[in-house]
């Protein structure tokens, strides 16, 4: 497999931190499954087919010991095998099989009931996240929930009453909630009344479970409940009156229709005492990457950091582009082998959007984001210069060739199958058209996303004659943590902010 060598400060000659990493259609390592039998310390290889270009994303022994599942991936991840294997014999059973015409992404939700003949798997064969009940044969007998809503997780199964406990979004994508349903789909509850975010904790044998609730104006409160949803006992509560000397703006959600007609998730925080005539310029902090949800009704959503620039004259938006989750399997199109086209577009809707309201100032849009968010905010002001006066890209992918094969090719599929979208995607290629201000933040052992993105970003803005401001982080990796870092990075953005979007100063003239 091949080794990227990341160099490291920390003495006279240098030393480099390495790490096995494949990129794009580099080589795999081959993977062998095999048990081992702890009384002669035999082991036994598991079938797992003569293919050894796949990835293996999960393994989990049934409640039969002699059986092992395993799923089974293909290297371009839209085949996906659910094995029974014996775990004496080695010899294996495929029991599922499940293909897509983009992707198939994995969850956790495999469970293996008691009775040792029955398990519930979770797919989005419907074209939603569902779950069902299988016998060991590979045979559905029941579908246990289904509407055009997604399940989160399965909390916690009540064998002996034939109950499911399971999250879903079922009240709105900016929600998750807790029901409770019968195995053969009936009799389903919604355990869960206040409208935001509820985090469920679950025993083993379900008696109570503790939800841990929020929404975008109130702090996280704990209670421990009954089954039945009913409050058992109060674990902590939120502290509304400590709040109040923060003199904190409230975040409102609302929708952006696209000229396509696609509805997109997101949220404002206006400053508390807007003036009627003035116009304020806009931080839209985005991720949007495939499948994420950033704008959800949930404590954090518009932290400390936003509400320090509404105090400070900003309006801040939040959005979800279309190739975001919880939306069905039917908007996974959008991003399947285009990185990037979407997320541009979306993000200029929503420019087109603000430039609507009576006190934005259309001509001072900044885009924020970090990893994923950092390439969709440099991309956006690189193929869209005319809607956005800045952006900030921190620690974000900049060829899609840097990045790593399993997430990558996802989406992509492999630089040999799709060589126009790898081409199409990568910032390196638009850098021509820089106009704005644009801010790079990167750590130099960023292990994630490479410090080699803003190398060579850094590289094509210099070759196309381009003003931008660059902080490097030494001996940082994803995330800029550690001895102050944190507060230099916030730091660095608030002022970068300050000169180059709420003032008018240009780095590019």
């Amino acid at each position: 497999m091949p080794e990227i060598h990341l160099a490291k400060y920390d003495s006279l000659y240098l030393n480099s931190y390495d790490q096995k990493y494949p990129k794009p259609g580099a080589k795999n390592s081959v993977v062998k499954i095999g048990v081992v039998n702890v009384d002669d310390a035999k082991t036994t290889w598991m079938d797992i087919g003569s293919e050894t270009d796949i990835y293996i994303p999960r393994i989990k022994f049934t409640s039969n010991p002699g059986l092992l599942s395993i799923q089974r991936l293909n290297r371009l991840q839209n085949n996906l095998d659910l094995l029974l294997c014996n775990v004496k014999t080695g010899k294996s059973k495929i029991i599922i099989n499940e293909k897509s015409d983009n992707w198939i992404d994995i969850f956790d939700d495999l469970t293996f009931l008691k009775d040792k003949q029955k398990f519930i798997w979770s797919s989005e064969i419907s074209g939603y996240k569902h779950l069902y009940l299988f016998n060991y044969e590979g045979e559905k007998i029941s579908t246990i929930t289904q509407g055009k809503w997604e399940v989160g997780e399965l909390k916690g199964l009540d064998e002996a009453n034939d109950i499911v406990y399971y999250t879903s979004n079922e009240r709105g994508t900016l929600y998750s909630d807790l029901y409770s349903v019968k195995f053969d789909g009936t009799d389903k509850k919604r355990l869960t009344e206040e409208a935001g975010t509820h985090s469920i904790d679950m025993a083993d044998i379900p008696k109570y479970f503790v939800d841990r609730y929020s929404n975008a104006n109130y702090p996280p409160s704990s209670i421990m409940k009954k089954m039945n949803g009913e409050t058992a006992k109060e674990l902590s509560k939120a502290n509304l009156a400590a709040l109040e000397i923060f003199e904190r703006a409230k975040v409102e959600f609302f929708t952006i229709k696209t000229s396509d007609n696609v509805d997109l998730d997101a949220f404002i925080i206006k400053p508390n005492n807007l003036e009627e005539g003035k116009r304020y310029p806009v931080f839209i902090t985005q991720y949007n990457g495939p499948t994420s949800k950033a704008v959800t009704d949930s404590w954090g959503i518009g932290g400390m950091f936003e509400q320090y620039l509404v105090q400070n004259g900003f309006v801040v938006i939040g959005v979800d582009c279309r190739i975001t989750g919880g939306r069905g399997v039917e908007h996974k199109k959008y991003a399947y082998k285009n990185l990037g086209y979407w997320e541009v577009n979306d993000l200029v809707e929503t420019a087109k959007y603000l430039g609507t309201l009576p006190y934005i100032d259309s001509r001072k849009i900044a885009v924020f984001g970090s990893s994923y968010g950092g390439y969709s905010a440099a991309f956006a002001l690189l193929k869209a210069p005319e809607y956005f006066k800045a952006a900030i890209d921190a620690f974000g992918v900049t060829d899609w060739r840097f990045y790593d094969d399993i997430y990558t090719e996802r989406y992509m599929s492999t630089p040999e199958l799709n060589p126009k979208g790898y081409e199409e995607s990568s910032a390196l290629n638009y850098t021509d058209n820089l106009k704005g201000n644009l801010l790079i933040i990167h750590g130099t052992v960023d292990d994630n996303v490479h410090y080699q993105n803003a190398v060579k970003l850094v590289e094509s803005l210099i070759e196309s004659r381009k003003q931008f401001q660059l902080m490097i982080y030494p001996e940082k990796s994803h995330g800029i943590r550690g001895k102050n870092a944190s507060y230099h990075y916030y730091q660095t953005m608030r002022e970068f902010l300050m000169m180059y979007v709420k003032e008018d100063n240009y780095l590019n003239i």
